[in-house]
């Protein structure tokens, strides 16, 4: 696929922050693996690049999501994206072109708020139901999402019993009080599920949390201008 349209497709996992959530049981530190299986195409021709795996990591309040796409068309076609919140802010790291995209965390609050002036923003009520579903050998909760005037729905299964940073990555989720073990979300053409496989609390490497050297950083608006001239 080509560079451009790979980047331009795969901003769309950077969403808007969200804030500090109330204290969970002590999860300082480790990874979560979830599997990823498609649901529903959304397009007639859908773009064939899609999610299979996502890995997020935790180092205090350091934070690195890794999603794992391959191409339906090519299975040996696979692409690798990371984001990484640290100190500094958001980055998506481009590995194969040494590249990261840079958004701070000034600038992520300025477009949330400018999209929800637009009308462009959903914001999601948590409902609860009460039931207790077991995952991954986790108990969770399973909850229902709904935007302000019901057009959007989906439900979730969430852990009140442990601390990561998921719902970081997804804005809808950001009303969430835990983590979801396992939810869906609309990515480009399809309709995604992600579920955990596994919650493991170890050592996690500060280096998983930097960005490579001999990466070339640029900004959001660097980055779209190069679309434009490529166009």
């Amino acid at each position: 696929m080509h560079f451009m349209v790979r980047i331009l497709l795969t901003c769309t996992l950077l969403i808007g922050y969200a804030g500090a959530s109330q204290a969970q049981p002590a999860f300082e530190e480790g990874v979560l693996l979830y599997k990823v299986d498609t649901l529903e195409r959304l397009s007639e021709n859908p773009t064939p690049l899609s999610i299979v795996q996502m890995k997020v990591y935790k180092k205090g309040n350091l934070a690195r999501q890794e999603m794992i796409m391959v191409n339906a068309n090519n299975p040996s076609d696979t692409l690798r994206m990371v984001q990484i919140r640290n100190a500094n802010g958001i980055f998506i790291c481009m590995e194969n072109e040494k590249m990261a995209i840079l958004t701070t965390y000034e600038e992520e609050k300025m477009d949330k708020v400018n999209r929800a002036a637009n009308g462009h923003l959903d914001t999601y009520r948590v409902e609860k139901t009460g039931q207790e579903v077991s995952l991954a050998g986790i108990t969770t909760e399973r909850v229902f999402l709904k935007n302000a005037d019901n057009t959007k729905s989906f439900e979730a299964l969430v852990s009140a019993d442990l601390d990561s940073p998921v719902t970081l990555f997804f804005e809808p989720l950001s009303q969430l009080k835990g983590t979801p073990l396992q939810f869906s979300e609309r990515e480009v053409d399809w309709v995604i599920r992600y579920t955990a496989i596994a919650v493991k609390p170890q050592p996690v490497a500060p280096q998983l949390f930097d960005i490579n050297p001999d990466f070339m950083v640029i900004t959001m608006k660097q980055m779209l201008e190069m679309g434009h001239s490529k166009n």
